[in-house]
């Protein structure tokens, strides 16, 4: 096991890597933010908001390096296996991890299709990985810190990530509004299921890692349609109806992560 503890590390690095890679402009001669900014869809946030992945990568790495130390019980919990695939945790996530390598150069060369059933493959594994690694599958905060709050922040975010992947593609075959992808009524909805979503996992699955990232993104598209910025997003676009249901949704998360809290320090 400890052999596979280590490729998974080194798996861990080449994704790392890439990503450096892609910011340095190897992959075709632009990075992530320059597409994104030339198709841009109604629920794409703004910039800031991709500073999550500083503590996500900060957090998988605590995982990383947790899941070298050898341990009985850490053994036990990267050794449960996924009913439908048979993968043990680390093989899913060795696999999530290889995936974010290819995705890159797809989206980045705008492959819209392809990144997009890349991201759902990715979202898929780390859903799966996530059944094993919830807060509630573990024991302990200690054990939520180092191996659970990673994945729960990453696969938040790619919920919303498969989401506006999904309306660039559908913007490449000519579904758009005022030249952005999507149209407002169906980024509301989103929007509203990614709340539902922060809100189930904070009050019933003490996950406030998954809802932390909820709220951030719904306050990052509420400020794409708040604060004009023509590079990013066309104003003659901006939705203030778009920009209320965003914040108010993520401060419906942040209120139930707060009652989440009371209700556990009451319990």
């Amino acid at each position: 096991m400890q052999a596979k503890a280590l490729v998974f590390a080194g798996i861990f690095v080449m994704m790392i890597l890439s990503n450096m890679l892609s910011r340095k402009r190897v992959f075709g001669g632009k990075e992530i933010k320059d597409v994104s900014q030339a198709n841009p869809t109604y629920l794409t946030p703004d910039g800031k908001t991709f500073a999550i992945w500083g503590l996500i990568y900060l957090m998988e790495l605590v995982m990383v390096i947790a899941q070298l130390i050898p341990s009985d019980t850490t053994e036990e919990i990267f050794a449960r296996k996924c009913p439908i695939t048979g993968l043990d945790v680390r093989e899913r996530l060795m696999l999530a991890f290889v995936i974010v390598a290819v995705w890159l150069p797809l989206f980045i060369n705008e492959f819209f299709l392809g990144s997009l059933i890349f991201l759902v493959g990715y979202l898929g594994l780390l859903v799966s990985a996530y059944t094993d690694l919830a807060p509630k599958m573990l024991s302990g905060v200690e054990q939520v810190v180092l191996f659970s709050v990673g994945v729960s922040l990453n696969t938040s975010w790619a919920v919303v990530a498969t989401f506006v992947s999904f309306l660039q593609y559908l913007g490449t075959i000519g579904w758009k509004t005022s030249s952005v992808a999507g149209n407002v009524p169906v980024a509301c909805g989103t929007v509203v299921f990614v709340g539902y979503l922060g809100c189930v996992q904070a009050f019933l699955g003490h996950d406030f890692a998954w809802a932390f990232v909820a709220a951030w993104a719904c306050m990052g598209i509420s400020r794409t349609q708040t604060n004009p910025d023509q590079a990013s997003f066309p104003m003659k676009a901006m939705s203030s109806t778009l920009a209320s249901v965003a914040k108010y949704t993520a401060y419906a998360v942040m209120v139930t992560m707060v009652a989440s809290v009371v209700a556990l320090a009451v319990a």
